[in-house]
């Protein structure tokens, strides 16, 4: 299994428009606006990659 930071660097080489920044403020809007609370960072990452 991966731990996030691997994940996220692996987002960041195949969307290479995103930096690390935005990546996690995306991250974290999905987090909100989605997950009501719930879903983990991981989570987050997996529907923005997506």
């Amino acid at each position: 299994m991966y731990d996030f930071d691997s994940l996220v660097e692996e987002v960041l080489k195949n969307k290479p428009e995103l930096s690390r920044n935005s990546l996690m403020e995306q991250i974290e809007e999905k987090k909100n606006t989605v997950g009501s609370g719930y879903l983990t960072n991981q989570g987050a990452l997996f529907l923005i990659a997506g």
